[in-house]
């Protein structure tokens, strides 16, 4: 058999991560020095609002077992500090749903499944953020939403 012109050869286990770090730690020693491409300090390339609508876009899907389907969608309608409570963020947010339907499926009888929606998400929201949080929900129905372009953007989706 041939040799292979290899420096080294590991033999790993990605079962019990035997020699994983050494093999790692030689590949890195082969990469060139170059300026980072993101600060120290940056911990997600997307913004806190599209993190928010997400945040409560999976809670929906969750929480409605994915009677829902993937189509909700999720528009940050504001994001404002609160002028009566001190560090008090306050969300509006409006679902968007292609469906009377599933409006009624979102919204659960007497509220409960917004309700239970909102609460998660806000749980979610204020882990993520770190901040005390006020988030306010409403459903829409707005047929074939995601065929717009601009009912897409306004989705955060490009």
């Amino acid at each position: 058999m041939n040799e292979l012109p290899f420096d080294e050869v590991f033999y790993i286990s990605s079962l019990d991560g035997n020699n994983v770090e050494r093999m790692l730690k030689k590949a890195i020693s082969y990469l060139p020095e170059g300026e980072p491409f993101f600060s120290e300090d940056t911990e997600n390339l997307q913004s806190e609002t599209f993190m928010i609508s997400e945040i409560i876009r999976e809670k929906i899907l969750l929480l409605t077992h994915e009677e829902i389907p993937h189509s909700v969608g999720v528009i940050i309608e504001s994001i404002k500090e609160d002028e009566e409570v001190e560090d008090l963020l306050v969300i509006e947010a409006k679902v968007i749903v292609e469906k009377a339907s599933q409006k009624g499926i979102v919204i659960g009888k007497n509220g409960l499944m917004l309700k239970e929606i909102g609460t998660e998400a806000r749980k979610e929201i204020v882990r993520t953020i770190k901040r005390k949080v006020y988030l306010e929900l409403y459903v829409t129905v707005e047929p074939n939403w995601r065929s717009s372009d601009l009912g897409v953007k306004k989705a955060g989706y490009e």
